[in-house]
């Protein structure tokens, strides 16, 4: 891969999700070491880092690869349909990729294999059979952010029965980014913007009220949740408004970007604030590879 090519195979991989992607590692291993009180290993967490990487990047390149034809009227700038990459070279890559996702995996724990395998099978899934379906689409997605969440979770031996059912709030989360991106292209989605809103709503509540039977400190997580709701309802209700194609697809680029706050509201409430910032601090860094590559 050369030149051009090497710029069309990481625009496969969309770079600016993938930080996102290794944003949910960080943040649920570093809530699996405040509940279990564990010993952080900056080997296993590179390692998970780096499954992430191969299982996120892989998903979207197979999501290209697999949409080729629809893409030739409806995305033509992508790389395959621009004649920067065939098809059937963006394939073997996204499936490569994934296999290395599943490899890192394995290299931290049996269950971390685990999980990435189950990654990798919703991805492969949602991308050759549930993208178009209206309910099952969303769910598969939203299973493999929250499966991503739990991969974090599994660097740490135990905190999986503990506190791994966190990860249903990511699924719920992407589940509603995923409704909204249906109407990315022609718009007139009114009523699946409607139901995002109201999942976008019943996460951040459910999020608050963790506090009442956990040990998730609402006082440190709160700025972060406030963040969040300003970044995601502002850009939703303007789609709302005018459902216009260009503000459904700012609401969803928005959307899958500011699941970094979503994290660092998890980390500051279940371990610190300090360590929260961390994981903030890779937004502006998302947000600036989203300049050079596309996110949807």
């Amino acid at each position: 891969m050369k030149g051009v090519n090497t710029m069309a195979y990481l625009t496969l991989m969309r770079p600016a999700n993938v930080v996102t992607s290794v944003a949910d590692i960080l943040a649920g291993y570093l809530v699996a070491l405040a509940t279990m009180s564990a010993i952080l290993s900056w080997q296993d967490m590179l390692w998970l880092c780096l499954a992430t990487a191969g299982l996120y990047g892989g998903g979207v390149a197979l999501n290209d690869a697999l949409d080729a034809g629809l893409d030739r009227i409806e995305r033509p700038e992508r790389p395959i349909p621009s004649g920067k990459i065939s098809q059937a070279n963006a394939t073997w890559f996204a499936l490569s990729l994934m296999g290395g996702g599943v490899f890192a995996a394995s290299m931290v724990s049996g269950l971390s294999l685990i999980i990435a395998i189950g990654i990798a099978v919703m991805a492969i899934l949602y991308n050759a059979w549930a993208k178009h379906l209206k309910v099952a689409g969303p769910l598969f997605m939203g299973g493999c952010r929250g499966a991503n969440l739990l991969l974090g979770i599994s660097g740490v031996e135990g905190a999986t029965g503990s506190v791994g059912w966190v990860a249903v709030f990511s699924l719920l989360y992407i589940f509603a980014v995923t409704l909204i991106s249906q109407g990315e292209v022609h718009g007139k989605n009114r009523s699946s913007l409607k139901i995002a809103a109201t999942i976008y709503g019943f996460v951040i509540l459910s999020v608050c009220l963790m506090s009442s039977f956990t040990a998730f400190s609402l006082y440190t997580a709160a700025p972060w949740l406030l963040l969040l709701s300003v970044m995601i309802f502002s850009p939703l209700f303007d789609a709302l408004k005018k459902q216009q194609p260009l503000l459904i697809k700012h609401a969803v680029k928005v959307g899958v970007l500011s699941l970094i706050i979503f994290d660092a509201a998890l980390v500051a409430g279940f371990s610190s604030l300090l360590l929260s910032l961390l994981i903030f601090l890779l937004l502006p860094i998302s947000f600036v590879i989203s300049r050079l590559f596309a996110v949807t």
